[in-house]
């Protein structure tokens, strides 16, 4: 058995291979008698083989062989026979002395047939199938019309449908919502007319502010009512229902830099613009207590200028000092976490209290020659009234007449215990009463109980303790949320250990944020959207959850 496989070449070169057994395995795998590179080719296409005294090719895969245009399975070889096999032919000649020969074109012209044939001859036209493309056309456009406009209005027009339909899962008007409500809006989502009022009409503004009534602008000024730009916006510019549980909060930066990013087209804003948290975003501007001519105001002065005039004195270096400070039982150590104490939220801090905060270290006595008595901690009138008391009623009980040492001024007469004061005793005893409380008024007032934490100055001989203002947050008009800070330090963003004036206004600038918090798309630091800071409606109606307010203690000027 001698079977000779020539193969063509490019250049009319021919490569001869005799094969002396059968099968003649056919494919375009490696391990082929008849290697075909042709990718229509499967790795183990075909093979030849013997019936009788004839050979017979058979289709190993389902794509078969071509023999005179018609696609077959299996043929016998004769003699001039022209068999395709994907792009490739196989043409079977005479050649003496062997018992079959083929010759193997895979790479010529006649492989390679331009694309229109190929394109014709696998075509299969629609008619072909038995279908009418008009009749399917025009079905297939009522079907839409039907199940997208038809359906949706008669369930619009009839309630009971409408209702009866819901009741089966097959809401009308389902084909025509973009997307999942808002948990805000889930309530009345079944009702459609309760926003759009007016078919195939965008919602309008008027049709929210029936149910936000008090929700405000973005700004209270006269311009921003009056500017073309923010005249042409409208309420779902910014809120897009139907965009998931949460998606009617604008969480994307673009909708806020779509304005921000060149604030000199609103004129008279004045606040800088933003494009970009890490690229372009102003420094921060705490609002602050300042000092003039007696008066107190809160203003908004930008970092690093920024300082606090609380009107305390307050070492937070020595009283956060790791070798510890001295308290009533010893030496002890405090932590941040001693005086600020978080609020019901974890968002912000509660207020610093006297009382809960300091009394116990700070004992307001005032008096050695009565150790119990105890100055309140109130507005300084009611201090120096305590103070004139508490002599006065020293001096009835007698305490006058032990320091007649204390100088020619007091030289009361001796009486028996028990006796009645004379008018020169009691004289003297009022007399002996005021000076020592205005000796300790100014020692109480200027350094030693009240002038400890507090400034405070004399004005005819009456002593008054500045007014005091502490402040819950001085980023009055951002928000921030300790509780999402917690696994930090204090330390990480307030530099207590070298502070050593209550003037120094302890808060971090933007460079310390933006290590952690990036844009929107950075994945190497923390997306921050802006209203995780920011609101959008001013404060009086805010739409995002209460911002941090500004609290003042003042009693000491009551």
């Amino acid at each position: 058995m001698r079977i000779l496989i020539i193969n063509q070449g490019d250049a009319g070169t021919e490569q001869q291979t005799v094969i002396e057994s059968l099968p003649v395995t056919i494919g375009r795998g490696a391990d082929q008698h008849v290697r075909l590179p042709d990718l229509r080719v499967a790795l183990k296409h075909a093979e030849i083989v013997q019936e009788g005294k004839q050979f017979k090719l058979r289709s190993l895969a389902l794509a078969g062989v071509t023999v005179g245009g018609l696609e077959v399975q299996a043929t016998k070889l004769q003699h001039g026979m022209r068999v395709e096999v994907g792009l490739c032919t196989l043409h079977v000649v005479k050649r003496d002395g062997y018992d079959l020969a083929l010759r193997v074109n895979a790479d010529s012209a006649d492989a390679q047939p331009d694309d229109a044939h190929w394109r014709g001859k696998y075509q299969i036209d629609l008619k072909e199938t038995g279908l009418s493309p008009r009749r399917w056309a025009l079905g297939l456009a009522a079907s839409v019309l039907l199940l997208f406009l038809a359906w949706p209005l008669i369930g619009g027009q009839l309630p009971g449908v409408s209702k009866a339909a819901v009741s089966m899962g097959f809401a009308p008007e389902g084909a025509w919502v973009p997307g999942g409500a808002s948990d805000a809006h889930a309530h009345f989502m079944d009702d459609c007319g309760a926003c759009h009022t007016t078919p195939f009409v965008r919602t309008k503004d008027t049709t929210c502010g029936e149910c936000h009534k008090n929700i405000a602008d973005h700004s209270s000024d006269d311009w921003y009512a009056t500017h073309a730009e923010v005249e042409a916006l409208n309420c779902n510019d910014c809120h897009r229902e139907h965009n998931g549980s949460d998606g009617l909060i604008a969480k994307h930066a673009r909708d806020c830099v779509s304005c921000h990013s060149d604030i000199s087209d609103f004129g008279q804003a004045q606040i800088g613009s933003v494009s970009s948290f890490r690229k372009q975003h102003p420094g921060f501007s705490p609002t602050v207590p300042q000092r003039a001519a007696g008066s107190l105001a809160f203003t908004q002065v930008q970092l690093p200028f920024a300082n606090e005039q609380s009107g305390l004195h307050f070492n937070h270096a020595s009283h956060t000092d790791i070798a510890g400070i001295e308290g009533p039982d010893g030496t002890e150590v405090l932590a941040c976490a001693d005086c600020h104490a978080k609020d019901a939220g974890k968002v912000g801090h509660k207020p610093i209290n006297q009382q809960q905060h300091c009394a116990r270290c700070h004992v307001m006595t005032f008096d050695q020659g009565d150790p119990s008595a105890e100055l309140p901690h109130a507005p300084s009138h009611i201090v120096q009234k305590a103070i004139d008391e508490h002599f006065v009623r020293r001096a009835l009980e007698g305490a006058f007449e032990a320091e007649a040492s204390d100088g020619p001024r007091y030289n009361p007469l001796r009486r028996r215990p028990g006796s009645k004061l004379t008018a020169q005793q009691r004289t003297e005893a009022l007399d002996w009463a005021a000076a020592k409380a205005e000796q300790k008024a100014k020692e109480v007032f200027s350094k030693n109980v009240c002038g400890v934490c507090h400034e405070s100055t004399q004005t005819d001989g009456r002593w008054t303790v500045q007014k005091v203002a502490l402040q819950s947050s001085f980023l009055t008009a951002h928000r921030f949320d300790h509780g999402g800070h917690a696994s930090m330090d204090c330390t990480d963003c307030h530099a207590t250990g070298s502070s050593d004036s209550a003037r120094d206004l302890l808060l971090p600038g933007i460079d310390n944020c933006r290590s952690c918090h990036g844009d929107w798309r950075d994945d190497d630091v923390a997306p921050s959207a802006c209203i995780n800071c920011h609101g959008f409606h001013i404060a009086d109606a805010p739409m995002l959850p209460e911002q941090t307010t500004l609290t003042t203690w003042s009693r000491s000027n009551e």
